[in-house]
């Protein structure tokens, strides 16, 4: 009950009001050439570093939230593909917060926008970055489910009403909620392997008959099949790697902490106030 109460009050248009900040109304200023539509945890953080050795301009996840006015135009696109919001999800919504960037991965914005992005970037080639399921399902469930998990706790949700930044955090978690076909986080891993796999399904039947268009490809690949893809020469240096799973954990604890730092602070103001002016109402009684 506790849960259902919360969950209505941040979903309220009052705490949206609350912590309002003005989405980007970017342009673009080349055009977008890659849709990466593969999920988190598949090799997303290393595909992002070679294409921009390759000179694209990625935009991937932490690019979502390193900016909460990201964090509020993706949350309309979560609120317009599930639950009706009157918005169009076409090319100038995009471009509105991907204007500058000519590529776009991981689970968001990329995966949870799959078709949205191929219908409104209709020239992009699309690649569909995968990992062997076993695999990905271990390293997702032990770095993005925990931390989904930990921050939908009641007392950790009541916190947020208190940080503009962990507020719109909140708001982009109930995407994730809405992709994995669940009640709340804790019923994502249930649900992973199915949904990874009929994600991957839908993209695939999304590109029938573009061969030319379309490259489903995993970190062990490396550079030769991209580069042959993308008409790029293939560069001496090593295929990139990072984000391991300590290195994306420690990445996601650092964020929360900033948050959370935000949200005491002004915990604690609110609380001091208060005080102060009940102990003034209490002085003149």
């Amino acid at each position: 009950m506790a849960s259902a109460i919360i969950h209505w009050i941040m979903e309220s248009s009052f705490m949206e009001h609350l912590h309002w900040v003005p989405p980007p109304e970017r342009t673009r200023s080349e055009p977008m050439q890659i849709l990466c539509l593969g999920l988190s945890r598949s090799g997303t953080e290393s595909l992002s570093r070679a294409l921009a050795i390759l000179d694209y301009k990625p935009y991937h996840g932490f690019n979502a939230v390193a900016d909460t006015a990201d964090l509020v135009r993706w949350d309309q696109a979560r609120r317009a593909k599930y639950a009706g919001y009157p918005l169009a999800l076409d090319t100038a919504f995009y471009d509105s917060v991907l204007g500058p960037y000519t590529a776009v991965l991981d689970s968001s914005p990329a995966g949870y926008n799959a078709a949205e992005l191929v219908a409104a970037y209709p020239d992009a080639k699309v690649i569909l970055n995968t990992r062997d399921v076993a695999a990905w399902h271990a390293s997702f469930a032990g770095t993005i489910v925990p931390a989904m998990v930990s921050t939908a706790r009641p007392l950790a949700r009541l916190l947020c009403m208190f940080g503009t930044e962990r507020f719109w955090l909140d708001r982009g978690r109930q995407a994730a909620v809405c992709f994995w076909r669940c009640e709340g986080p804790r019923g994502i891993e249930a649900n992973m392997d199915w949904v990874y796999k009929e994600h991957a399904a839908m993209v695939r039947g999304l590109m029938v008959g573009e061969p030319g268009r379309f490259l489903e490809w995993q970190i062990g690949d490396g550079w030769e099949p991209l580069c042959a893809f993308l008409g790029k020469e293939v560069p001496e240096e090593e295929f990139p790697s990072g984000n391991t799973s300590p290195e994306l954990i420690l990445k996601i604890s650092e964020m929360l902490r900033k948050a959370h730092r935000a949200c005491w602070r002004n915990l604690f103001i609110c609380v001091g106030v208060g005080v102060g002016l009940g102990a003034t109402l209490y002085m003149t009684v």
